[in-house]
């Protein structure tokens, strides 16, 4: 292989690692999307606007573990023991 190819190829190379990564980057994007988006129709109208901030629906998810974590377990708990 001469002088040329061997640039060439590296440059077919590195172009292709970066057309990975693109690609990488926008499936984790629409993943994310879909995700936060299932999040937001799961919850009423109050909890979607606290969730409207969020950009990465892990972010959102803590959001509501750390705040109705335990309200959601006392409830199911209660659920569990037919009180409601």
């Amino acid at each position: 292989m001469n002088r040329y190819g061997k640039y060439f190829k590296g440059h077919l190379d590195t172009h292709q690692s970066v057309s990975e990564a693109a690609q990488t980057e926008v499936s984790f994007k629409m993943k994310n999307a879909k995700a936060l988006h299932i999040i937001q129709l799961s919850c009423g109208r109050q909890i979607q606007d606290e969730l409207c901030h969020f950009e990465l629906a892990k972010d959102a998810w803590s959001h509501l573990s750390v705040v109705y974590g335990k309200t959601l377990k006392i409830n199911l708990d209660k659920l569990e023991q037919g009180m409601y």
